[in-house]
């Protein structure tokens, strides 16, 4: 990043889909009622683990394992047609274990709240009987225990969705300053420095209606929302890296429940006619009030070329 807003294209980091904000936040302090957004291949999902049984017209009984979401989300899926597309308005994600032993894990898991990742892919047979199909599917956090033998004999008994969503908490900041700098380095990578491209109305709904902007105060979102969409059409191609070892952490002054975060990157950029490399340094807060997610300062410089 430049000193000057002007000059700052060159190595300003581009932001990932708004889904990998929520993701990454769900687990710092986000609240249950924020928007869930797009996630993509490697990124957690979170739900009530049940097993559905339905059958094929043909009259084979079928049987897979989902997770009910407390509130839909969107997906960045390999689809049936080829390539990856955006699915929208998904409540349930049926999970295809990624081996023998996930599968028996899963078995003993039913009604409790998991945390899985995998490959999503668009349901493309009538063996898909989710909304979106995880493909290699690994457990990675049980949020609480399942529920007594009796009422999971009766959940896997259901064939379709609850008649109530699964409630979903959301996690208090952690007191460990370890972890704290776990989940805002997750954050950096899979969002702020993930290099995907952002809608005009995802820009907006992740800025503050006006902040401060490489070092101008005040500045409105609109103007932030031109400057992006600018910048991905200047450089198409984007690639960054944290350094993690230089990111710096430490509570807003004079705000609830916001945090400073300094950190330098590296970044690789290719446009029509010209390429860039170098390393550069980052400057945001973040407030995490109010049940969403909102950058209220955004601002750096270019440190190095290469």
């Amino acid at each position: 990043m430049m000193s000057s807003r002007s000059t700052t294209a060159a190595s300003r980091p581009a932001r990932a889909s708004i889904a990998a904000l929520a993701a990454v936040f769900l687990l710092i302090a986000m609240a249950p009622t924020a928007r869930a957004a797009c996630l993509h291949d490697g990124m957690r999902v979170e739900g009530q683990l049940r097993r559905i049984e339905t059958r094929h017209p043909n009259g084979t009984r079928l049987s897979g394992y989902h997770l009910f979401l407390a509130n839909p989300i969107c997906v960045r899926a390999e689809r049936s047609s080829g390539g990856k597309g955006t699915l929208s308005d998904i409540h349930t994600v049926q999970l295809v274990p990624a081996d023998d032993s996930v599968a028996r894990e899963l078995d003993s898991l039913l009604g409790a709240r998991i945390t899985a990742s995998g490959a999503f892919m668009e349901p493309q047979t009538v063996y898909h009987t989710g909304d979106i199909v995880l493909l290699d599917a690994r457990i990675l956090v049980v949020a609480d225990r399942p529920a007594p033998a009796a009422e999971r004999a009766e959940s896997a008994r259901g064939a379709g969705e609850p008649e109530t969503a699964p409630e979903t908490s959301a996690r208090p900041m952690p007191s460990d300053p370890a972890e704290i700098r776990a989940r805002f380095a997750r954050f950096i990578r899979e969002f702020y420095l993930a290099g995907y491209d952002l809608s005009a109305e995802e820009i907006a709904e992740i800025y503050a209606p006006r902040l401060f902007y490489f070092g101008k105060a005040r500045f409105p979102v609109k103007r932030v929302v031109a400057d992006k969409i600018a910048y991905y059409k200047r450089w198409p191609e984007r690639r960054y890296a944290l350094l993690e070892d230089t990111l710096r952490i430490r509570p807003a002054r004079q705000r609830e429940n916001a945090w400073d975060l300094a950190f330098e990157y590296t970044f690789e950029l290719a446009g029509p006619r010209r390429t860039r490399r170098g390393r550069g340094i980052a400057y945001i807060t973040v407030d995490l009030s109010g049940g969403r997610v909102r950058i209220l300062r955004e601002h750096g410089k270019v440190l190095k070329r290469f």
